[in-house]
């Protein structure tokens, strides 16, 4: 059975706590939405959830150029 639903988990990243959603549907890929990352260890808590989930980065979407919302880029 295909997976057709969309999906999306949120994460909040650096001290200004910004969300990052990540979207993905059965198609096995996904979209980084806001990467607010500043650390090692949020960069390791979205990169292990995309693996655990077998996902695929297809795109980086930023709503805007703000450095919290751009810095995981």
């Amino acid at each position: 059975m295909t997976d057709n639903g969309i999906h999306i988990k949120t994460f909040s990243f650096n001290p200004f706590g910004t969300n990052c959603h990540l979207l993905w549907d059965g198609s096995g890929q996904c979209v980084i939405c806001d990467p607010g990352m500043c650390d090692d260890a949020e960069n390791a808590e979205l990169d292990a959830y995309i693996r655990t989930k077998g996902l695929v980065p297809a795109a980086v979407v930023l709503t805007h150029g703000h450095g919290d919302h751009a810095c995981g880029v």
